[in-house]
């Protein structure tokens, strides 16, 4: 929830020392999010509270239909996907699922009947040959 900053009926720019309407503020706000500008640039350029300034970015990505990321997800994406390049948008994202799902299939090289990384025969194979052999020994 925006602090009673945003929700007042008039907000003083500090920089031009003019009144602006909440309706302004908000505007200011979403063109510096269309520029790219960090969350904290936004704070400091139109002098808003940290938390008014996340939940205008939080509406504008959603009425933009974004899905923010926090860069730990971002990364954990990344290390999914095998992908070395940075994902910042949408697009990045579909770009890394789509050379993902066209990556040549590798299979298995002991059982050969799954992707190496999702095998669970061998695994589960192995650790049953594990527990025979302690059980004989």
């Amino acid at each position: 929830m925006p602090t009673k900053a945003i929700t007042r009926a008039q907000i003083t720019d500090f920089a031009t020392h003019e009144t602006v309407s909440t309706g302004d503020a908000a505007a200011r706000a979403f063109a510096c999010f269309d520029r790219g500008s960090h969350l904290d640039e936004v704070v400091t350029h139109l002098v808003l509270p940290a938390d008014t300034v996340e939940h205008l970015w939080r509406t504008w990505a959603r009425l933009r239909g974004l899905v923010p990321l926090s860069p730990e997800a971002a990364r954990v994406l990344r290390e999914i996907l095998y992908c070395n390049r940075p994902l910042t948008s949408g697009s990045d994202l579909v770009a890394a699922l789509q050379r993902f799902a066209d990556r040549p299939i590798r299979l298995c090289t002991r059982c050969k009947s799954a992707s190496p990384e999702y095998c669970s025969a061998c695994p589960t194979r192995e650790a049953l040959k594990a527990a025979r052999r302690s059980k004989k020994g």
